[in-house]
């Protein structure tokens, strides 16, 4: 088994704990508030973002919500589902 692939399969097994754990979280509620205003001063409304390890896709999805373009990937089937 490639390194890579453990990764793959520790992420896939902390998938259906990730959201719960972001939401629960308030250092993680935090930084989820920093990063987002940042992008939004970056990059204009109806922009596009690509988010490389976008995990549940969760981040994905608030800037979809929030008229943005996004395309994200992860490496973990368990995220991505």
């Amino acid at each position: 088994m490639k390194e890579s692939q453990g990764a793959e399969i520790g992420f896939s097994r902390k998938a259906a704990l990730y959201d719960a754990y972001c939401e629960a979280s308030p250092a993680v509620q935090w930084s989820l508030r920093v990063i987002r205003e940042h992008v939004q001063s970056c990059v204009a409304t109806g922009g596009s973002i690509l988010e490389i390890n976008a995990g549940t896709g969760r981040d994905a999805a608030w800037f979809a919500e929030h008229g943005y373009h996004v395309h994200a990937t992860d490496s973990a089937p368990g995220m991505v589902a």
